[in-house]
C-alpha cells in the first residue's frame, strides 16, 4: 500500500513540475502568438498578447512549481521523521496550537 501511495506522490509532484514549468514558459513563447484561438478568434488577439494576461498565466505556473516544491518538502520530511524521531508539528504548528490552547482558556475558562 505504501508503494501506491509513494508512485501517487512521485507522479503527482513530476504533473506539477511539468505543468508549472509549461505555464511559466508558455506565455512568452511564438507557440503562444501562434495558437489555434488567436487564429479562429481574431478579437482575442489583443487579450492574448497582452503582458499582463502572460504574467498572469506565468505567476499562476510559479504557484503550481511552489505547490511541488512544498509537496517535495513534506514527502522528505516524512521520510526523514520515519527514519528518525522527530516531533508530530513543527515549531509553528506547536506555535499556533499553544495560541489555540490559550485562546480556548480565555474564552472558556477551567471551573474551579
Amino acid at each position: 500500500m505504501t508503494e501506491i501511495r509513494g508512485l501517487k506522490r512521485v507522479l503527482v509532484v513530476v504533473y506539477l513540475v511539468e505543468v508549472g514549468l509549461v505555464l511559466v514558459v508558455a506565455p512568452w513563447t511564438r507557440f503562444w502568438d501562434q495558437n489555434y484561438f488567436v487564429q479562429s478568434l481574431p478579437f482575442l488577439e489583443p487579450l492574448l498578447a497582452s503582458p499582463a494576461l502572460r504574467g498572469a498565466v506565468s505567476g499562476f505556473g510559479i504557484v503550481t512549481l511552489g505547490m511541488a516544491a512544498v509537496d517535495i518538502g513534506t514527502w522528505l520530511h516524512e521520510r526523514r521523521c520515519q527514519r528518525h524521531d522527530c516531533p508530530r508539528h513543527s515549531v509553528l504548528m506547536r506555535r499556533v496550537d499553544l495560541s489555540a490552547q490559550k485562546l480556548r482558556e480565555e474564552v472558556y475558562p477551567p471551573s474551579s
